[in-house]
């Protein structure tokens, strides 16, 4: 199995292969201990458009995101236009949690509900503040007792609370409970503050295109990838699908979806100018099924408690050989098909904006 160190240690290599070839920079941003946010740079001679692509946010999805840049620089670097276009690539957002492999960082916070406005006067999340009980980490105890415990707990749930608070309790994000899932934190955490600056610098500065591509996994149907817009995005579903040629394009504001506090995409969407697209890519594992987001809730809830709370070896075991799974499949199979979709919609999106033919 891959580690953290060697996914970087790809990344440094690919800077070392092309720095005699272009004109590239490697930036290293210490985050935590010794590991490193890094990126390489494509410094064109005129700044005429931006391609960010971000990898990591949550920490074990920055496997595949590794894998894709990869994938990335293999493909388009020739056909990419390097003298009018400036390229980020950004690796592993968050180290920490992709050398542990858990979605969230050093802090147990989870990054894309960290990009808030103000820190002052943080959101309440009723629905998970009503739901608490079921949430927060727990000693665990045999497998098969514990998933009878959750489904039990999933139907008193939906028995007792209504849509709007189960939503809010699984999706919103919390500020509260530092030890709960979906902790969104009470600062700005480090990666955060180093992106929002890189963020900011780059809507400041003269281009006359910006493209931004957040990678993510374990979201939507089976071995498919969605490109899945904020709700500030302008353009419809349908459009978008014409525009980039590619088959499952979601919007963030239909009846599957509800609010995320702090998320990255709506930052970007809420900073960027009228004729740029900021997006995430999102792989899906175990499908889009109702036992399938069960699961994966039951996935979340129980990593978070093996994590927090003394817990027999072989039900940690198991545990994060599941969420593994769930987040970092390394099924041949589903890689190919990941590529796949990938190279289909970045085609997409960078011919319709003209930054490859």
């Amino acid at each position: 199995m891959i580690t953290y160190k060697n996914a970087r240690d790809n990344f440094l290599n690919l800077y070392e292969e092309l720095s005699s070839k272009h004109n590239i920079l490697l930036k290293n941003y210490p985050i935590v201990d010794d590991l490193t946010m890094d990126s390489i740079e494509f410094v064109p001679e005129n700044k005429e458009k931006l391609l960010c692509i971000t990898t990591g946010l949550h920490g074990i999805e920055g496997y595949l995101g590794s894998l894709l840049i990869e994938e990335f620089i293999n493909k388009y670097i020739k056909q990419i236009d390097l003298k009018t276009t400036h390229i980020v690539l950004i690796h592993s957002i968050n180290p920490y949690g992709m050398k542990y492999r858990r979605k969230v960082n050093e802090n147990n916070v989870d990054l894309n509900r960290n990009f808030l406005k103000s820190f002052q006067d943080l959101p309440i999340n009723k629905g998970y503040e009503k739901n608490k009980t079921f949430l927060l980490p727990k000693k665990l105890g045999s497998n098969l007792i514990e998933k009878f415990k959750f489904y039990f707990g999933v139907i008193k749930l939906m028995l007792t609370s209504n849509k709007t608070d189960i939503k809010e309790a699984v999706l919103l994000g919390q500020y509260q409970y530092q030890k709960g899932f979906y902790y969104g934190g009470n600062k700005k955490e480090k990666s955060t503050s180093i992106l929002s600056d890189l963020f900011n610098q780059f809507v400041n500065e003269d281009y006359q295109q910006r493209i931004f591509i957040d990678i993510h996994t374990g979201y939507g149907p089976k071995n498919q990838m969605s490109i899945v817009n904020s709700p500030l995005e302008k353009r419809t579903v349908t459009e978008m699908i014409s525009d980039f040629n590619y088959p499952l394009i979601q919007k963030t504001d239909g009846d599957d979806f509800y609010k995320i506090n702090g998320d990255m995409v709506d930052y970007l969407n809420a900073l960027i100018k009228n004729d740029d697209y900021a997006t995430c890519f999102e792989f899906g594992t175990l499908g889009d099924s109702t036992y399938a987001q069960i699961e994966s809730l039951r996935l979340m809830i129980h990593e978070n408690c093996v994590f927090h709370m003394k817990t027999n070896e072989k039900m940690t075991k198991k545990i994060k050989n599941e969420f593994i799974k769930l987040y970092s499949p390394n099924d041949e199979d589903w890689l190919q098909k990941a590529k796949q979709d990938f190279h289909q919609a970045t085609d997409g999106i960078l011919k319709h904006y003209h930054y490859i033919k």
